[in-house]
């Protein structure tokens, strides 16, 4: 008997774990009696605030995107599971909360419906394809950018109605290809693309290097 549970249990943990977002928005009201009454208090309730820009994750992509955004004006909120880097980006001004992009109760507080762009920089299939389903239900003229690793995962993310799919590795050689093209062979003008790109890596490492500060602390 002991042996049968084992590996029942064992067959449908993987499946469970596999199929994870899919079967949490049909269990979830089931499980609260599992959680602890003031696990929520951590992310705060945005109430009616209403942001143009919505951006999952900051890191790589994430770091660069602010940037332009910022640039741009526009009025942008960063999700971030990491609470370092939300303590550190709200400590610079930025508008950044503390939450996990597979959260379904996240996701409907955010007011999707009048978002004019939502960005992914996680490349998880599951979690992108969720914040894709929710945008589109409410709202079908956002712009949605997500991340992916795998060519045939960013077709299926196309399908399911995603506006554009970054592919860094491809991405990197298509930029490479674009700066021979723009340059040439030439020396000099790659000298100052060396220097322009030397100071943009500088100010990554910097804003990494206060974070972790910050983690240590932490």
């Amino acid at each position: 008997i002991i042996t049968a549970v084992t590996l029942i249990t064992i067959a449908i943990s993987s499946y469970l774990v596999l199929y994870a977002g899919r079967i949490y928005p049909y269990a979830a009201k089931y499980l609260t009696i599992f959680e602890k009454k003031n696990v929520r208090a951590v992310v705060p309730h945005l109430g009616s605030k209403k942001y143009e820009v919505i951006l999952f994750g900051c890191d790589r992509v994430g770091h660069d995107l602010i940037m332009l955004f910022k640039k741009m004006k526009q009025k942008f909120l960063i999700i971030d599971h990491n609470p370092e880097i939300v303590s550190s980006l709200s400590k610079k001004g930025m508008k950044c909360i503390y939450g996990d992009a597979s959260d379904m109760e996240l996701l409907d507080e955010l007011h999707l419906s009048k978002a004019k762009m939502v960005v992914s920089t996680i490349p998880d299939f599951e979690i992108n394809t969720n914040i894709i389903t929710k945008v589109r239900d409410v709202n079908t003229s956002a712009v949605v950018v997500v991340v992916s690793h795998h060519a045939e995962e960013a077709i299926q993310l196309y399908e399911k109605g995603a506006s554009y799919v970054i592919l860094p590795h491809m991405l990197g050689g298509y930029h490479a290809s674009m700066l021979i093209e723009k340059h040439g062979l030439s020396f000099d003008k790659f000298l100052k693309e060396k220097i322009r790109h030397l100071e943009h890596l500088k100010i990554a490492t910097n804003e990494k290097k206060s974070i972790l500060h910050a983690s240590l602390r932490y």
